[in-house]
């Protein structure tokens, strides 16, 4: 059985790295009494995995994630198995909902994933009148650049952000912003906001949430919808 989940990761375990976060999940979903799938090779590992990951120090209120079962409790419905795996996870995090897709073969999440909504606390660093007149200038089209590694050239390269900023406003010393993301191109927290306030280290300095991951509705960009909503809304797609 394929299920997807939604969950929040914070407070300490926004420090956890992806790999760390694949085997907290795997050892929880094995504590509550539900055996996972394995992958095959010399190395079989549950079938866990997750949309998108993040920095390290990023809390992520609304995160996705999916894993594949083979067996349960055979009293246990989707409500138990959330509960019987938030019982067995660290504080941090929390499972809210837990669903097999509707869709017959439903892609992978990491791969329906185009957009990303971020929140970035910046009181330590900038006042709230400096914070409008620099997204002011994004929302005019003003280019901001990046240094990017390049592969081939192996150097660092300047990349113009801008095109990837899909939205961004400010609410006191508060800046939200949807950006690009996933395998199409993402647009990483700590990049964009030292580059906003030209502060390499700026990152170190101020908060940052994930608030929702996005993807197409029937591959139009312009009607985003939160990656959740996928599977209802595209049903008879692929």
């Amino acid at each position: 059985m394929k299920l997807w989940f939604s969950f929040e990761k914070i407070d300490k375990m926004k420090y956890i790295s992806y790999l760390d976060l694949l085997n907290v999940f795997a050892r929880a979903i094995k504590r509550a009494g539900i055996e996972p799938a394995m992958s095959k090779g010399f190395n079989p590992q549950p079938k866990v995995s997750f949309a998108q990951p993040l920095p390290l120090g990023v809390n992520s209120l609304r995160d996705y994630g999916e894993l594949e079962i083979v067996s349960k409790p055979n009293s246990w419905d989707m409500a138990d198995m959330i509960s019987g795996i938030n019982k067995e996870l660290p504080k941090g995090f929390n499972i809210f909902e837990l669903k097999e897709p509707e869709h017959s073969k439903p892609p992978k999440l990491m791969s329906l994933v185009v957009a990303a909504d971020y929140r970035f606390n910046c009181s330590s660093l900038a006042k709230e009148n400096e914070l409008v007149e620099l997204c002011g200038r994004l929302k005019k089209g003003e280019d901001l650049y990046i240094d990017k590694w390049h592969k081939k050239r192996k150097e660092y390269v300047k990349k113009n952000i801008t095109p990837m900023i899909y939205q961004i406003k400010t609410e006191g010393q508060d800046i939200y912003g949807t950006f690009q993301a996933g395998s199409s191109g993402n647009l990483r927290p700590d990049d964009f906001i030292s580059a906003l306030l030209n502060d390499q280290k700026a990152f170190t300095k101020i908060s940052c949430d994930r608030l929702e991951l996005f993807c197409e509705n029937n591959k139009s960009q312009k009607n985003l919808i939160p990656l959740w909503e996928w599977d209802r809304l595209n049903v008879n797609v692929l």
